[in-house]
């Protein structure tokens, strides 16, 4: 595995001298010194919240938030601090290498972690041999009882991880009507993750035997246990061919990681307004696309592809903006066992300066599951003017939802706020 982050890491970063990736910070109308409270009070704008959560249970959601952590304080970092070490093109390249270094690192990390969570979930242990900051080597040992599930399960943490942490820039983007490049660039690399490793990193030729016997890593042991859960079958045939059906899934999957993503209009808008036109002003926020309507009362839509031990899933996700709040549904098909569900989302069905509160009801119809569905709140509370803690819990039945257990039960996150 660690052959393939070394090639990921030389593809991904192939692509980001063409891109200015700058970390953002507050609005241009905010003070750089220290300012009284009154002062922040009448300071209007957008301006950059941190959650660092505590890890207190093996969760893929621990991972991605820290992920998005990680990337905002190193992001913020170098733009409030070393940038202006050095001035000049000589700091602006180390400005840009620092931003894309921080991207890569939070993105590859949450990956890895994401794989090493879902691990200890299912008994077995996902090893870190070394903290290589480029391409970390990592093997796995399975637990003797492992079931097929629990290999796609382990499998697909990794990707689960990129989903979520994509998943939380669309939602950061609608619901506070901005967001910082770095935020979008960050959700962009990770949403992309998939079909980065598919078509560039390891593109894999699924009629051959040798790419199911001896391929290691993504996305073969995404597809190879997925299929065989559902088919029954091994994906060699006894005259030494490959299952035509396994090869159907693995091209179908690929071909819509990527097909899903250029569907997505925020695809588009990051490397527009965050890329090719992005604020000469490195304290401006971005603004959402709303495809009808304005930012009161309008719509606009996103994508995502996510790997499940069920198969592949396809988000349509509805962002509907109802008197300035964000009210997300979205719906959801998986192949190949069956996988549809649709969920609703309000992050902040209740909104004061120091205190919001969201909810989400997810519901679903899984081919090993039957109905099953989940109930969430999230709380938030500032106790002074920076300092504040979060509280995200809720149920769900047995059935597969994003970054949650497959068992029945409660789930809990907390944490520590910045602002």
């Amino acid at each position: 595995m660690h052959k393939i982050k070394k090639i990921l890491l030389t593809s991904l970063l192939s692509f980001f001298p063409f891109f200015s990736l700058q970390a953002q910070g507050l609005p241009d109308d905010a003070p750089q010194t220290v300012q009284t409270e009154s002062e922040s009070q009448e300071r209007a704008g957008y301006f950059r919240q941190f959650q660092a959560p505590l890890p207190l249970s093996y969760s893929p959601e621990i991972p991605a938030r820290m992920g998005i952590f990680g990337n905002q304080v190193f992001q913020d970092l170098n733009q409030n601090f070393l940038r202006s070490l050095i001035p000049g093109w000589v700091g602006n390249i180390l400005s840009e290498t620092w931003s894309i270094f921080w991207t890569y690192e939070f993105t590859i990390w949450s990956h890895e972690f994401g794989h090493w969570t879902r691990a200890a979930q299912v008994n077995s242990q996902f090893i870190f041999h070394d903290l290589n900051p480029f391409f970390p080597t990592t093997t796995v040992e399975m637990a003797e009882n492992a079931s097929l599930r629990d290999r796609a399960l382990l499998s697909v943490g990794g990707f689960e991880v990129n989903s979520m942490i994509a998943r939380q820039s669309q939602i950061e983007l609608y619901k506070n009507n901005a967001a910082f490049a770095d935020t979008l660039v960050h959700g962009w690399v990770n949403k992309s993750f998939f079909p980065i490793y598919a078509f560039l990193v390891i593109p894999q030729n699924p009629a051959i035997p040798e790419t199911w016997q001896k391929t290691a890593g993504d996305p073969v042991h995404f597809i190879l246990p997925t299929y065989q859960l559902y088919s029954g079958k091994e994906p060699v045939s006894a005259d030494n061919r490959v299952q035509p059906d396994l090869i159907q899934y693995y091209n179908e999957a690929v071909t819509l990681s990527l097909a899903w993503e250029l569907l997505d209009p925020l695809f588009y808008q990051t490397l527009w307004d965050g890329v090719i036109h992005k604020p000469t002003n490195d304290d401006e926020p971005i603004k959402p696309w709303i495809l009808l309507g304005d930012e009161r009362f309008g719509w606009s839509y996103g994508t995502l592809f996510n790997p499940s031990p069920l198969g592949y899933e396809l988000y349509l996700n509805h962002f509907f903006k109802i008197d300035h709040k964000l009210f997300l549904l979205y719906l959801k098909y998986g192949r190949p066992m069956q996988n549809l569900g649709m969920g609703i989302n309000f992050p902040e069905i209740i909104k004061t300066d120091d205190f919001s509160a969201g909810i989400q009801f997810d519901l679903w119809q899984q081919e090993q599951f039957n109905t099953g569905m989940a109930i969430r709140a999230d709380f938030e509370w500032f106790f002074d003017r920076h300092w504040g803690v979060f509280l995200n819990g809720g149920w769900k039945s047995a059935g597969y939802l994003l970054g949650q257990p497959l068992n029945a039960g409660v789930f809990i996150y907390s944490g520590l706020s910045f602002r």
